[in-house]
């Protein structure tokens, strides 16, 4: 029994030592700086501002930007992936919002108003007019 509990120890100050590498050599942080970071924000992700410790993996996942490798915050593991498979893509982020908010109102789900509406709508257009065109082109394309 006392060696079960011996194992378990190591393998938890093995994890921690793991991690304190990983934090060092990708994002040049120590361990004590992604704690700190972590008390700093209540341990809340830094978008959805669940608790971590009510997450699977219970621990926040480091946010960085690919290109300068700066650190960008702490997100619970479905933010950063939503992030990720959205390619972090300003314009994929703003057409999944739009795309939403169009079925949840005509759904009638969603009941925010023609101003609300019209709002969106204007600051998706000057994001994502060449979207919009590309895309009908594409379907012209294939229906011809």
């Amino acid at each position: 029994m006392v060696d079960l509990e011996k194992r378990e120890k190591q393998l938890a100050r093995r994890r921690i030592s793991n991690r304190a590498y990983r934090y060092k050599s990708r994002f040049g942080i120590s361990y004590e700086d992604y704690i700190d970071m972590s008390y700093e924000r209540r341990n809340l992700c830094d978008i959805c501002r669940i608790d971590a410790s009510t997450t699977q993996r219970g621990k926040l996942s480091i946010d960085h930007d690919h290109e300068s490798g700066r650190i960008k915050g702490l997100l619970c593991q479905e933010c950063n992936t939503g992030l990720g498979l959205m390619k972090e893509s300003i314009k994929n982020l703003f057409v999944a919002l739009f795309y939403t908010i169009r079925f949840r109102i005509k759904s009638k789900c969603l009941d925010l108003g023609q101003r609300f509406y019209s709002q969106v709508a204007a600051i998706f257009s000057v994001l994502s007019v060449d979207y919009w065109r590309t895309a009908r082109r594409q379907r012209q394309t294939s229906r011809n």
